[in-house]
């Protein structure tokens, strides 16, 4: 997917056609060039919109409209973050579910990052455990502020924070267009293109 703005992903491939859609409804974007794509927006990191818009022709032209299909809620955010009190909590623990599930965690300092560093190594195996803080210290994979992975000991550097979230919403925009592809010939698809594209033929 081609990703515009700082939350809007288009999908590559425009809509020439749709089961259940009249052909006939596609004409009038054909004359002037426009197309029809997929699109996934998301104004929080709990909520995707899902549905069609036109462009002058490619998915990264200018938009010329645009229509809802469904909204997709999510119970939590789909680019958690461990709290750092808790990861630090859980590295001491021999084995942590919650990292499994987890296991990102942002560290704004070196000083921080340094914190979890020691109770990561601490909680390994040998010979870490009988490691001095100074020696222990310079296995430090520290980069820059960011999200970092706790599974890897010692943690390492994933990416941004922006970039993190970034991956986390194309990864769910995928998922969101496959989706609204299974629903062709199905009213709840069907309907609100019929709508985006008469209004075009309208228009013209």
């Amino acid at each position: 997917m081609i990703h515009r703005g700082k939350a809007l992903f288009v999908e590559e491939a425009p809509i020439d056609e749709w089961e259940g859609v009249a052909e006939e409804l596609f004409e009038p974007l054909e004359k002037k060039g426009q197309k029809v794509y997929a699109y996934v927006e998301f104004p929080s990191l709990q909520r995707a919109e899902v549905g069609f818009l036109i462009t002058e022709g490619g998915p990264e032209d200018s938009i010329v409209d645009h229509t809802d299909v469904t909204t997709i809620y999510e119970d939590e955010s789909i680019a958690p973050l461990i709290d750092f009190g808790d990861a630090l909590k859980e590295l001491e623990k021999v084995r942590s579910g919650l990292i499994e599930d987890f296991p990102f965690v942002e560290i704004e300092k070196e000083e921080d990052y340094n914190e979890l560093l020691l109770a990561s190594l601490r909680r390994a195996e040998n010979p870490y455990m009988f490691w001095s803080d100074e020696d222990l210290l310079e296995e430090s994979l520290w980069t820059e502020a960011g999200v970092y992975d706790l599974r890897d000991r010692p943690p390492s550097h994933h990416a941004s924070v922006e970039d993190y979230e970034l991956e986390a919403m194309e990864a769910h925009a995928d998922g969101a267009v496959e989706w609204l592809f299974q629903g062709k010939g199905q009213r709840e698809t069907v309907m609100p293109l019929e709508v985006l594209l008469e209004r075009q033929e309208e228009a013209a």
